[in-house]
């Protein structure tokens, strides 16, 4: 039976409200995404960068090294366990000074930033393998290569090496 005009319903206009429900949709999605875009890495190394430590961190530094050396002494520590700590307190300690992440790179990399060479000295030692033929003096040397490190002036500021602050 085919169709006549009278079986057709009249046509029905599109309701504003979807239209309005869209255009909200799409503005939060548009917020969303500019919201989660990547920022100017130049404003956020500004934030961040060299910086001082004050006589509270920096004696909280000298505290850790002090407990890992003490933890090492009584035994509670073997020279793998040692070492690791030893080389993850020297990079937090230069991720803090210098306001860069140095706790993913590698010894290589960290190499290369002549700005922080006592640090990469230092993380280096932590990091050769544990299995020398004295492994006790190579736990000592990096004890005391902790200890000088969190003693020393901030090493990636220029007026540490006796350069004045640019104002």
């Amino acid at each position: 039976m085919p169709m006549t005009p009278d079986d057709v319903l009249p046509q029905v206009g599109y309701p504003w409200p979807y239209l309005v429900a869209g255009l909200l949709a799409l503005s939060v999605a548009a917020l969303i995404v500019w919201l989660a875009r990547p920022r100017d890495p130049a404003a956020s190394r500004s934030r961040s960068g060299p910086r001082s430590l004050t006589g509270r961190r920096r004696r909280g530094y000298a505290t850790r090294v002090a407990r890992l050396e003490e933890s090492w002494r009584v035994g509670e520590l073997d020279v793998r366990t040692l070492h690791l700590d030893a080389a993850r307190l020297a990079r937090e300690f230069g991720s803090e000074i210098t306001g860069r992440d140095l706790t993913s790179v590698t010894l290589a990399q960290l190499r290369l930033q002549p700005d922080i060479a006592e640090i990469a000295a230092v993380v280096d030692a932590a990091e050769r393998p544990s299995f020398d033929l004295l492994p006790g003096e190579r736990a000592e040397r990096v004890l005391e290569a902790l200890e000088t490190m969190v003693a020393m002036p901030d090493p990636a500021l220029p007026y540490a090496q006796g350069e004045e602050p640019a104002p």
